[in-house]
């Protein structure tokens, strides 16, 4: 480990931001890209909701939470880049068998497989983030790495809507190497092999040297995962419950807002792709590096706890917003009121693993990023898209009232969410004062 004066250079960290940044947007991108493709897996595959929300949801999440404990011990351990061109190659590999599955079976089997590529990407991204950066300068760059969900939900829609577009004349196509497929199939294999670009960048990557903070030279309860926790039990069980109880917001919505789009008005694939994907480009990426800037210049002036103190009222103000776009009659109100929605949501989300990493070693980045990630896909990227089709298929019954179903779960999930999170605020104030 280096002391902090060996922090690599400015222009070296934030290119390794850049790249990971790619990564991450380019999973977002395999993972995201089904929500695009609903309707004609569903009539392909004979479907109900549930079982759709169980591919977009559990299959995606099972190796997900439970391989990034394992990832992140590694991560504090071993090469970090390698890591990630490992996870990297494997994730776009199963997002091509994706494209191949012909049966709910086998496409549950391939999305386990991208989960399980993907747990390897944020432990290790936020490790390195960490290491690259002093703590007052950190909450831009993680802004910038978090924003890439946006960046690749976006380019999923948009990309899938395209791909979809582009092949909507024919419902089978003729793709070299793999035959005659369905158009659904053609998009994952499309954007599965266009990504295998992450892991070819990734391995010329000049990974930073790990470091040490003498502010926990005098705590030897953290030096073990499990002492940290308990050491700032209070602090972690609020942060790690509000974002779990965020995570199943974003995930509820992104898997079905395309879906409501198309059910409700009308609208087509690559309408909604399109139209939806430029939402949370924009919105997303604004939202994500605003509350990065706010809190670094917050923190520059002496507000301890601006990670924290930024996000709530940003999380506040989803659940209106989101309530009104999803109650709106018109699309055009919709998408608007939804735009904001996003845009206030993603503020927080670079905040909250901030916050995390302020309060952990550095020894320890990469498991509790590794809890974090596992929280959110035990209890967000599961129940979220899951709550969502149990409202629509045994509440509302009918599938044109998707939206309700999206309202219920943005409007009582986002103050939860922020009510946990100040619970835990006085908390994080004493563990950065070393109280």
């Amino acid at each position: 480990m280096t002391p902090d004066h060996a922090l690599p250079s400015r222009a070296r960290a934030w290119t390794m931001v850049l790249l990971l940044t790619l990564a991450y947007t380019v999973s977002f991108v395999d993972r995201m890209v089904i929500s695009l493709l609903v309707e004609p897996i569903k009539a392909d595959l004979a479907l109900s909701d549930t079982e759709l929300s169980l591919l977009q949801g559990l299959a995606f999440s099972i190796f997900y939470s439970t391989m990034g404990l394992p990832f992140g011990w590694l991560v504090d351990r071993a090469s970090r880049k390698w890591i990630v061109v490992a996870g990297a190659t494997a994730w776009c590999l199963s997002t091509v068998a994706c494209g191949l599955a012909g049966s709910f079976g086998r496409l549950f089997l391939a999305r386990v497989g991208v989960g399980a590529g993907e747990a390897s990407l944020s432990p290790a991204a936020v490790s390195m983030i960490g290491d690259s950066f002093p703590p007052e300068r950190r909450s831009l760059p993680l802004g910038v790495y978090v924003g890439a969900a946006s960046i690749g939900s976006g380019l999923a829609l948009i990309g899938g809507g395209a791909v979809i577009r582009a092949v909507e004349q024919a419902p089978q196509i003729e793709l070299p190497l793999f035959g005659i497929v369905r158009s659904w199939q053609a998009t994952f294999i499309i954007v599965g092999l266009a990504g295998l670009i992450v892991p070819l960048l990734m391995a010329i990557l000049r990974e930073p040297a790990r470091r040490a903070e003498p502010q926990f030279a005098d705590r030897p309860q953290t030096v073990t995962l499990l002492g940290c926790l308990a050491a700032h039990r209070r602090f972690f069980a609020c942060q790690y419950g509000a974002i779990a109880l965020y995570g199943a917001i974003a995930f509820g919505l992104l898997a079905w807002i395309p879906a409501f789009f198309i059910r409700r008005f009308g609208w087509s694939a690559a309408e909604t792709g399109l139209k939806f994907g430029l939402v949370l480009l924009v919105a997303g990426v604004l939202g994500s590096f605003a509350g990065g800037a706010l809190a670094s210049r917050a923190r520059g002036r002496g507000l301890a706890t601006a990670n924290i103190d930024i996000a709530l009222p940003a999380i506040v103000l989803v659940a209106p917003l989101a309530v009104a776009g999803f109650l709106a009659p018109q699309a055009g109100t919709a998408l608007a009121f939804l735009a904001l929605a996003w845009a206030c949501y993603s503020l927080p989300v670079g905040l909250l693993i901030g916050a995390i990493q302020d309060v952990a070693p550095p020894r320890l980045h990469g498991r509790t990023a590794a809890v974090y990630y596992l929280v959110i896909g035990v209890l967000g990227l599961t129940f979220g898209p899951l709550l969502v089709a149990l409202l629509t298929d045994h509440v509302f019954v009918r599938r044109e009232e998707i939206g309700h179903s999206l309202a219920v779960v943005a409007g009582l999930l986002a103050p939860l969410s922020a009510l946990v999170m100040f619970m835990g605020r006085g908390a994080y104030r004493r563990a950065l004062s070393g109280a």
